[in-house]
């Protein structure tokens, strides 16, 4: 589901209770199936004594559909249960042309816990 943020108010909120972001109410732009997936940027880095590789994550939907950058993802069923409930921030877009059916999106997780806990 992708969601824009209602003006003035936080895009997402932090759930101390589940240590996952949570979204904010909004607009509802698209709710249906997607396709996640993440490309690896060929580099990496050292965070806090560890080496840390460097991945684009990009979700794709189907062409008629408008996600703008800065409006919020949420994963609501997927065949792996830990990206349910996960919500993730679009940065940017590609629209579809002539030879791509589809929008894909940059998208960055906003609930940073790919590696374990906050």
């Amino acid at each position: 589901m992708i969601k824009r943020p209602t003006q003035g108010t936080p895009k997402v909120v932090y759930d101390p209770a589940t240590k996952r972001a949570a979204r904010s109410d909004g607009t509802l732009i698209y709710e249906g199936p997607c396709r996640l997936w993440q490309v690896t940027g060929g580099g990496s880095t050292t965070f806090q004594d560890k080496e840390v590789v460097i991945t684009t994550t990009y979700l794709s939907i189907p062409w008629n559909n408008e996600g703008e950058p800065k409006d919020i993802v949420t994963i609501t069923a997927s065949v792996d249960d830990e990206l349910v409930g996960r919500s993730l921030n679009i940065e940017a877009v590609t629209r579809g042309g002539g030879l791509r059916g589809s929008r894909v999106y940059r998208v960055a997780f906003v609930d940073f816990e790919e590696e374990g806990e906050i």
